[in-house]
Formats: C-alpha cells, sequence, structure tokens
C-alpha cells in the first residue's frame, strides 16, 4: 500500500472545505450525497489534493515505484519531470496520502499540450475495504474520487478532459462519475483501443542486430521536430513547440544516411533521419516510424533496441504501449526484450456540441501547413 512520509507533506493545500464550497456553481459539478445524506466518514474525511512542489518530487517518486508496473505512467511522468527540462510543459502534480478508500491518489495534469483540451494522468490505491459502518463501499469510493478530482484547481468540468493512459479501474470509476454527472458533463468518445504495457528486460534482448550498410546511429534534435511531427499520426495530442521541447530534451536515436564525403556540406534539411524512436511525457518509448524507401532493412529495430538501452543504463523502466490486437508491434517488441504487463487506456470526455474531429482539425490543418513549408525547402 502506498503511504506517502512525511517529509512529502510539505506540499501545499491547495483549497480548504470552505473555500471549496464557495468557488463551486450552483447546480454544477456539485458531490451528490448517496440516498439522502452523505456518508458519516465522508463528511469526515472530505479529502482534497495537496500540491507536491518539486523538492519532494524524489519522494514521490520512490513511492510510486514500490508500486511498478501498476503506477508505471504516473512515475514516468514524475521520472521524466526529474531529468528533463521542457519549458513547453509545466507539469503540478497533487496528492492525498490517505483517505477513508484510498491508501494514495495521485495526479499528475498536464501531460501533454493538446490544444484547447485539458490532461490528466490519474494513479490510486485502494484500501481494498472501508468502515463496515458503510453499506456501499463503492459507491463511498466513487464519491470521495470526485471530490478530489473536483479540487483539481483550474480545472474547468464543463470543457474536454483527456485521461491519459490510466489504469482501468481508474477509467471505470471516472465512467461512473460522468455517467452521474457528479465530474464533468457530456459524454466520453466511444470505440476507444485498450493498450498493454510491454516491459524491456534487458536480459531478454539481443545481444547485437547490426545496422545496414549505408546508415548511421544518432540523436534527433530541434532540427527535426517538424519533421517527426508531420509524419506523427497522434499529432494532434501536441503542440509543434511542444515536440521540438521534447525531442531536443527527452532521449531519442534516429538512424540517418550517411552522406559520402563530397555531399557532407549540404544543407540540414537533408539531413532528416530515416527512423526514429522518440521518448515521451510519460517515459515511454514510441512515435517509431521509418520513411516507406528505408523499410525491411532492420532500421526500427535498431534505434528502438539502442534507446532501450540507452534509458535503461539510466535506471529508468523502459516502456512501450502496444495496442491490443496489433499483433505486429507485439511481436517487434517481444523479439526485442519487452514483455508483456498491464493494460491501460486513453479516454477523452466531451462536452454538449463538442466532437473529437473539431478537436484534432486545428492539429490537422497544422500538419498540412508543415508539410507545405516543407515541400517549399525541399
Amino acid at each position: 500500500m502506498i503511504r506517502t512520509t512525511e517529509p512529502l507533506l510539505k506540499g501545499h493545500l491547495i483549497r480548504t472545505n470552505e473555500q471549496l464550497a464557495t468557488t463551486r456553481q450552483p447546480g454544477r459539478n456539485q458531490i451528490k450525497p448517496i440516498g439522502n445524506a452523505m456518508p458519516i466518514q465522508l463528511q469526515q474525511t472530505m479529502a482534497l489534493l495537496k500540491e507536491i512542489d518539486y523538492d519532494n518530487l524524489p519522494s514521490l517518486k520512490d513511492t510510486l515505484r514500490s508500486h511498478l508496473p501498476r503506477s508505471i505512467m504516473v512515475h514516468g511522468i514524475v521520472d521524466v519531470t526529474l531529468r528533463y527540462q521542457s519549458q513547453e510543459l509545466e507539469t503540478k502534480f497533487f496528492y492525498a496520502n490517505e483517505t477513508s478508500c484510498f491508501n494514495s491518489f495521485v495526479v499528475a495534469t498536464p501531460v501533454c499540450s493538446w490544444e484547447g483540451v485539458q490532461t490528466l494522468s490519474v494513479y490510486f490505491e485502494d484500501k481494498g475495504q472501508v468502515s463496515s459502518e458503510v453499506p456501499d463501499n463503492e459507491a463511498l469510493a466513487d464519491e470521495e474520487m470526485a471530490q478530489l478530482l473536483m479540487s483539481i484547481p483550474d480545472l474547468d468540468w464543463t470543457k474536454p478532459v483527456y485521461y491519459f493512459a490510466c489504469t482501468l479501474n481508474v477509467l471505470s470509476r471516472v465512467r461512473r462519475l460522468m455517467a452521474s454527472r457528479r465530474i464533468g458533463v457530456g459524454h466520453r468518445r466511444r470505440n476507444v483501443a485498450i493498450t498493454h504495457v510491454y516491459i524491456f528486460d534487458p536480459k531478454e534482448a539481443p545481444r547485437k542486430l547490426g545496422l545496414a550498410d549505408g546508415y548511421t546511429l544518432g540523436c534527433l534534435s530541434s532540427a527535426h521536430a517538424d519533421w517527426v511531427y508531420d509524419h506523427w499520426f497522434y499529432n494532434f495530442t501536441e503542440t509543434r513547440p511542444a515536440m521540438s521541447s521534447y525531442v531536443s530534451n527527452f532521449p531519442t536515436m534516429a538512424a540517418f544516411v550517411t552522406k559520402p564525403e563530397e555531399v557532407r556540406d549540404l544543407p540540414e534539411e537533408s539531413s532528416q533521419p530515416v527512423s526514429w524512436i522518440l521518448t515521451y511525457k510519460t517515459g515511454s518509448l514510441g512515435n517509431t516510424f521509418t520513411l516507406v524507401d528505408h523499410r525491411r532493412k532492420g532500421l526500427a529495430k535498431e534505434v528502438t533496441l539502442a534507446l532501450a538501452k540507452k534509458v535503461d543504463a539510466l535506471g529508468s523502466p523502459v516502456f512501450v504501449n502496444v495496442a491490443e490486437g496489433n499483433t505486429a508491434s507485439r511481436d517487434f517488441h517481444v523479439n526485442l526484450g519487452f514483455k508483456k504487463s498491464i493494460p491501460i487506456m486513453w479516454e477523452i470526455f466531451l462536452p454538449p456540441g463538442v466532437s473529437f474531429e473539431m478537436l484534432t482539425s486545428s492539429a490537422n490543418r497544422s500538419r498540412e501547413n508543415g508539410e507545405e513549408a516543407n515541400v517549399k525547402k525541399r
């Protein structure tokens, strides 16, 4: 069970119970009682989230590490925040040390830079049971989770909310709270696929693959950010400046065509990577891509294994996310030493009148503009 230590309690309380009550708008986003009255235990707890300052993040990281792999996503966000700098996305961390239902409840927000969408990743550790005086333990846990989420400052529950890489037990509660309108308004997007975390085991990795002739390995830089962004299927979840920051600051690996001596002085545009992989804000490896003309040469395996070993040497968990049913990606990573672990999901809740297509259209236009700019450069 997660129990934060005393040094971690230096984080300041965001809102008192009285402040929370006065800042709610009547009739919207209020916690609904169970039956005719709120349970005594919940009345006594009224747990609110506290913000953790930067100096106490190592303590939070250690706590979350003891509960891997269930905590792997939020742990990864903390780890990346401590190791690397990204001025485009300043994530804040909030926690409730111990409530009547949870041993620990942690929220990281924002976790990506999707314009017009609020993003958060949630992890909690259930106690498994609450007081026998409360007949409906599950209902009490739902109420308490609603109370905790409602205490996140500056989160507008009438706007789109994107739950990023959360475990299924988190999202099952979120869905119930949304359906009963205890948090947020609107509906969730359907047809959301389940993915599985695959964790790298160095002992299972091949010793050496061998880079194809005519290529060399290197790291990405800010000069490659637009190129990578325009080839990413899910680029609507990040802004171009954020991608530039991630590429510049987080661990990456890429394959480049080796230049003959006589053309080494060509402009930077001619030195774009032909295969690459990134580190996400969650610490997971991903966005693996190889240009069509350079496929079937083992480049993706080379860059993935090289980055996995690089991150492993830093002492961070090495993992990827593979969609359920994507057998090609599953086999690819298993052959490199990754082992299947917990299921996770991404899910977005949309307010009335807002569609998923509306939220992605601006990013698609940005991608089209970027592609036009690249064509002009070439």
